[in-house]
């Protein structure tokens, strides 16, 4: 019985990474709005636009050539975005299990290091 209940969990958690992968993800929070996605070469993008710039203009910061990945597993399980420029990476994530409650609405978060030190975080929120 065990083994019949883990072939439909793994092809679900496939099924959920695949979604993932290929939507990206979209984080706004009240400075700025991040959109982390795939350019059309297949390399993961970062792209940053200050409030109150729309995104129909060119973004204020693009990062081309990242990392993706997935952290936690079964409803912990997220995706995790890291750009690297100079001496500061960006991290973007999927809402998974933190230690602090999220807002409501809270979809993922962006954190920032600069020197590989935790500088400060953002909740990503839908609006």
């Amino acid at each position: 019985m065990f083994k019949k209940l883990m072939i439909p969990v793994a092809l679900w958690a496939l099924t959920i990474s695949a979604v993932v992968v290929a939507d990206g993800l979209t984080c706004r929070t009240e400075q700025r709005t991040v959109v982390v996605d795939l350019n059309a070469d297949g390399q993961p993008r970062y792209r940053v636009w200050n409030q109150p710039h729309p995104q129909s203009q060119k973004p204020d910061l693009q990062i081309v050539g990242g990392t993706h990945d997935f952290e936690g597993t079964g409803p912990c399980a997220h995706a995790v975005w890291s750009f690297e420029k100079g001496n500061t990476r960006y991290t973007v994530s999927g809402l998974g299990c933190t230690e602090t409650t999220p807002p409501p609405g809270a979809t993922g978060q962006l954190s920032v290091f600069v020197d590989d030190q935790f500088k400060q975080s953002w909740w990503c929120v839908s609006r």
